[in-house]
């Protein structure tokens, strides 16, 4: 106690280079004791050096809340304001190291209640038309493994093999983690110990992957009734599906003949990835309907989403990926069709923003119908 009093005393003071010593030798007291960072005079004095003048001291900080953050969640709802803040830092090495951090702890809880709030800061950064392309970049290919990779790849703990794997996979280079396997031929993967199970427990794993997956597709859904501008999610589904301008290039993506069978294989798992989310929004639309399971989702501030904006947000995340890939909604337009007749007992701005949604979707999906050749 008496070396951690003096390491607290000493943070702030001399050269950013003592600074920096200073916090990774508050490393070394606190990976013997790991409970000390959720210590108010220890979180207090960290903190104060994340808001530190010097960059690289911030960044060292940072880098030592996100190792406690990441192996002990609970302390993320204490830390999370002041990493949050840091995404807007003038240093771009620290809003990537922030970024960074944030990525890892979604990715590796992907049932973390801050999620929705994570990924709306990250939203923020994407959408700021000065921020920089290669932070814009990084949190575009966070986006794409934490909303396109099947959670039940996260969920096998039957060897731990998964998570460790998706945690490697997010921080290396595209090419380089699309050469690990498919989200999709990973989720075919059974363990052991399920395949040589009781047909109970298979049954009740078999229900465990199904709620898995609706409260990962709902969390799309959140996202999308938690944040106004929705142009990056469209415009990212698009590159990442290869329907850029109609065609499959664009500033990341090379085109169909030159692509690498690794990036055509990743290509493919994200579009069953979207075919299985949207076939999940169109049920979750009928259990609304008929009163099955009221989905009640949170927004970032907290409110409850009622029934009407349950419904809302649904279409929207439903128009968003037709927006993408019209094709994706080709299957679900018995359920959508009913939604036109504007009796849908919601509030008057929202059924008209339902009624509209939905008379998007239908134009774009029928000149599908019209002509199969265009899907």
């Amino acid at each position: 106690l008496e070396l951690l009093k003096r390491l607290l005393n000493i943070l702030g003071t001399g050269t950013p280079a003592f600074r920096s010593r200073a916090i990774k030798a508050l490393g070394i007291v606190v990976d013997a004791n790991p409970e000390l960072m959720g210590n108010e005079t220890v979180k207090q004095a960290v903190e104060l050096r994340i808001l530190d003048e010097s960059s690289s001291v911030r960044e060292a900080t940072l880098e030592l809340v996100g190792k406690y953050v990441i192996t002990e969640p609970e302390l993320a709802n204490a830390y999370f304001p002041v990493m949050a803040e840091r995404l807007k830092d003038s240093s771009v090495s620290v809003r990537k190291r922030s970024i960074k951090i944030l990525r890892d702890l979604i990715v590796n809880h992907p049932d973390i209640g801050l999620k929705t709030s994570i990924c709306s800061n990250f939203i923020e950064r994407v959408v700021d038309v000065q921020e920089e392309d290669t932070i814009k970049e990084l949190i575009l290919q966070t986006f794409h493994t934490v909303l396109f990779t099947d959670p039940n790849d996260v969920a096998l703990q039957s060897t731990g093999r998964v998570g460790v794997d998706l945690q490697l996979k997010s921080s290396l280079p595209e090419d380089s983690a699309a050469k690990s396997k498919t989200p999709m031929k990973l989720n075919q993967e059974v363990s052991p110990q399920i395949e040589n199970s009781t047909p109970a427990a298979k049954d009740k794993a078999r229900k465990n992957k199904l709620k898995r997956f609706e409260n990962h597709s709902l969390a799309i859904v959140d996202l999308v009734a938690a944040v106004d501008n929705h142009d990056w999610l469209s415009k990212m589904l698009k590159e990442i599906l290869g329907e850029v301008d109609g065609s499959a290039t664009s500033s990341r993506i090379r085109s169909p003949r030159k692509r690498s069978r690794e990036a055509l294989n990743r290509t493919q798992s994200v579009k069953d990835m979207c075919d299985r989310i949207v076939n999940c929004l169109a049920n979750f639309l009928i259990k609304l309907e008929e009163g099955d399971a009221p989905l009640v989702r949170r927004t970032t501030s907290g409110q409850a989403l009622n029934y009407d904006k349950q419904i809302l947000a649904v279409i929207q995340t439903l128009a968003i990926f037709c927006e993408a890939k019209p094709v994706l909604l080709l299957p679900h337009l018995d359920t959508l069709s009913p939604y036109l007749r504007g009796d849908n007992h919601l509030n008057k701005a929202d059924e008209t923003s339902v009624v509209h949604l939905i008379t998007t979707i239908l134009a774009k999906t029928y000149r599908l119908v019209e002509n199969p050749n265009n899907a």
